[in-house]
């Protein structure tokens, strides 16, 4: 088995006898992580409009949804948390935020907005 090193960030040394490799170029890394995954990143305010409004137009097509106040805040309340831990799935945010006002609006309680 022959060792390769890297003598520096764009070429690689072979040791004698070995095939030749040319240098990468420096243009086939991409050292700009804005244009990785280009539309794929969206900011957490979209992020939550667009969860929201998912789980808006469910509840409201399923006839769930009451009092339109007290849903817009817990549902909001719920996804931003859930943003804010890590999760980036739009349908995973709403899918979730939609339970828990389903089970809240079975049980609400008054600590559910921590007030």
């Amino acid at each position: 088995m022959r060792a390769f090193r890297l003598s520096a960030p764009w070429s690689l040394e072979v040791p004698s006898g070995g095939r030749a490799v040319a240098p990468l170029s420096q243009a086939m890394w991409n050292t700009d992580r804005s244009k990785s995954f280009t539309g794929m990143t969206i900011a957490p305010s979209q992020l939550l409009e667009e969860s929201l409004q998912i789980a808006w137009e469910y509840l409201e097509r399923t006839g769930e949804l009451r009092d339109g106040g007290v849903a817009s805040r817990f549902l909001s309340e719920k996804i931003e948390a859930m943003i804010r831990r890590g999760e980036r799935s739009r349908l995973a945010l709403s899918n979730r935020a939609i339970s828990a006002y389903q089970r809240f609006q079975v049980s609400p309680t008054p600590s559910v907005f921590g007030s």
